[in-house]
């Protein structure tokens, strides 16, 4: 049960939201995108590589069962939120010294990257829980997706930005190191900044939190959870599926096909790009018809992705790759989101999301591992990073055909043609979903 603040408080604090997202969007640009090029610049092995991209994000994961707790111990979801930023913005600046440490130097960054996400996935389900609140459920797909959209947009342009001061000082290694720092402490300014607009937020205090306490086990038990059990299933062993090839682009990029850091900058860019452009229309669908049919379609997409790479070594097509790649990311993470606060109440919200976190980790560390771990064997040699993007591949197919037709539908919702839903993603009808 929540106490909720007059509708115009609420109208506020989703604007000051959007400054939020604002400012988390420039620490996304300049500072978490590039944290796999600064590991590589330290000389960051495969292996290595995929554990700081996947294990700190795993033991984040892990401190969320703690949240429902530390929210109840610190009075507000607002306070607790507040504290984890500051956190995020020490771990940062610890992020950017870590090249002094020379030879323990990528253990340093792993320690402060440990910091870093279990920080931020810390505070997660209090925030998205916050924000469910806040929202009002017929508005979600509509909001999360402008909000998702003036994310993109900013990361692309931070994303930009940042590859071209990079690319500037890629003469020798100190001035490298200097543009990563100045990266890494606009990335802090950034979590700053997300701190003071969510200041100026309603807090919804929450007055009833025996679910919360033990929500997250009857979540695994319970029948009416089933539903929502299919879905974690699902999402935590594509996140495996992913993180097979997903480390490995990065390398695959700069050391296989030899491209620039402006080459890399740009693939990124236009995926950041097609992502901003695509998320509202997400969001709309999503409100309109429900956030099972758009997630399966999505997620058919994003199965085919890094199969799409096996003939790359041309940068335009490459492109072109990144685009679809960015409409199927756009669509999953809205309607992932959307499925989850439709599947269980707001009770059992901040529980749910921390489950699922924890399950997502769980599969993103186990599929860099797996990932690392192949690269060095001789079942994939020759063609290293492509036999791993077949892996990936297969593996994301295979269970979309077996998990997704095990998926229901959380509420009624007009019926619609997968050939309908493509169609007002790529390109939307006005007034046929608003």
């Amino acid at each position: 049960m929540s106490t909720s603040p007059p509708t115009a408080s609420i109208r506020r604090s989703l604007r000051y939201s959007l400054g939020d997202g604002f400012c988390w969007s420039l620490t996304v640009g300049f500072a978490e995108l590039y944290f796999s090029p600064f590991a590589l610049f330290q000389g960051a092995a495969n292996v290595l590589l995929g554990l700081i991209t996947t294990l700190p994000q795993f033991l984040g994961s892990l401190f969320q069962l703690s949240s429902s707790f530390l929210v109840r111990k610190s009075g507000s979801r607002k306070r607790f939120i507040l504290w984890g930023l500051f956190a995020q913005g020490a771990a940062l600046a610890a992020v950017g010294l870590s090249y002094q440490w020379s030879r323990f130097s990528l253990w340093v960054l792993l320690m402060a990257l440990i910091v870093y996400w279990g920080a931020w996935l810390t505070i997660t389900p209090a925030w998205q829980s916050w924000l469910a609140d806040l929202v009002p459920s017929e508005e979600r797909g509509r909001y999360f997706g402008r909000r998702n959209r003036l994310i993109q947009a900013t990361t692309f342009a931070a994303f930009v930005v940042g590859g071209g001061i990079l690319y500037g000082m890629s003469q020798d290694p100190s001035t490298t190191y200097l543009g990563f720092l100045f990266l890494l402490a606009l990335g802090v300014i950034g979590r700053f900044g997300s701190a003071l607009f969510i200041r100026k937020q309603a807090d919804i205090s929450l007055q009833d939190r025996r679910g919360e306490r033990i929500a997250w086990r009857e979540l695994l038990t319970r029948r009416e959870f089933a539903n929502y059990r299919w879905f974690l299933g699902y999402t935590a062993l594509i996140s495996l599926a992913v993180q097979i090839a997903g480390p490995f682009f990065l390398p695959y990029l700069l050391q296989e096909l030899h491209f620039s850091y402006l080459q890399f900058m740009g693939l990124i860019a236009i995926f950041v790009a097609a992502k901003s452009l695509f998320s509202p229309w997400w969001g709309r669908v999503a409100d309109r018809y429900g956030a099972r049919k758009p997630f399966i379609l999505a997620s058919f997409v994003l199965a085919a992705t890094p199969l799409l790479w096996l003939p790359a070594a041309n940068f335009y097509y490459l492109m072109a790759i990144q685009i679809a790649a960015g409409w199927a990311w756009a669509g999953f993470e809205i309607c992932s989101f959307n499925f989850l606060l439709e599947a269980t109440p707001s009770r059992e919200r901040m529980p749910s999301l921390a489950v699922y976190q924890l399950t997502m980790g769980i599969g993103m560390v186990l599929g860099s591992i797996l990932g690392g771990l192949l690269a060095q064997t001789s079942l994939v040699t020759g063609a290293t990073y492509r036999n791993l993007f077949l892996i990936s591949g297969i593996a994301r197919y295979l269970l979309s055909f077996v998990l997704l037709p095990r998926l229901k539908a959380n509420r009624p919702a007009p019926e619609v043609s997968y050939r309908r839903l493509f169609l007002q993603t790529i390109w939307f009808e006005r007034g046929v979903v608003e």
